[in-house]
């Protein structure tokens, strides 16, 4: 990336691969006097973003289900409940209020997080991307390595319009620039999300990690000293 500053130009480089060295660096054909070569942060390891057709327990660490205030449980959902003997039917009676959650542990080698998205009247893109944060925080607190997240789907909204916000509010939480920091400079733990949203194409995952890759390359840019 070329940019003009006051009579010089400089050149930033950026590598995006842990694996190259400032040796290797060197053997680019490029002049490499005066040039500034970023390498990734701490946090620039992507993140496997899939689509899944049947939520399970078993798929990742932690089950994510949002569900409404005044609806019944969603099909998927009650498929669960019922293999569940009625888990998810007892752990919703505690969620009253918007944004609350009910946290089931270790249960069956994994974690059941149930969180409440409000009336279904009300449910928009802000309602969404507010309770993807905090289903952000929660992994974040836990050191969850995958999660299987459900949410229910937009009415006014298409299946894949859902897919890319979710990736990129996700994205958006989980970005971090550590290298500069000498105290809570560890990388949260997460690895690999999968969302349940049914309609929505692989494909728009797929654009939606570039574009959230190219958002934190931004960021890591602007975030970074000027000398």
């Amino acid at each position: 990336l070329w940019f003009l500053s006051r009579t010089k130009i400089k050149l930033i480089i950026y590598f995006n691969s842990t694996s190259l060295s400032y040796r290797n660096a060197c053997k680019l054909n490029v002049n490499l006097v005066g040039c500034k070569i970023i390498f990734p942060n701490k946090s620039d390891a992507l993140m496997n973003y899939e689509l899944i057709t049947t939520p399970t327990l078993n798929k990742s660490d932690c089950l994510i289900l949002g569900i409404f205030t005044d609806n019944q449980l969603p099909d998927y959902a009650a498929t669960l409940d019922k293999q569940y003997d009625g888990l998810i039917t007892r752990l919703r009676k505690s969620l009253v209020e918007l944004s609350d959650v009910a946290w089931q542990a270790d249960f069956n080698g994994s974690s059941l997080l149930i969180i409440q998205c409000g009336d279904k009247a009300n449910y928009a893109a802000d309602n969404l991307s507010k309770r993807i944060a905090e289903i952000t925080s929660h992994l974040f607190k836990q050191r969850v390595t995958s999660a299987t997240i459900c949410m229910p789907q937009l009415e006014n909204q298409s299946p894949d319009w859902q897919a890319e916000h979710m990736v990129l509010q996700f994205e958006t939480h989980r970005y971090q620039l550590l290298d500069f920091k000498s105290r809570k400079n560890q990388p949260y733990s997460i690895e690999s999300v999968y969302f349940y949203l049914p309609n929505a194409h692989p494909k728009t995952i797929e654009s939606a990690e570039g574009i959230a890759q190219g958002i934190n390359l931004t960021r890591t840019l602007a975030n970074l000293p000027a000398n």
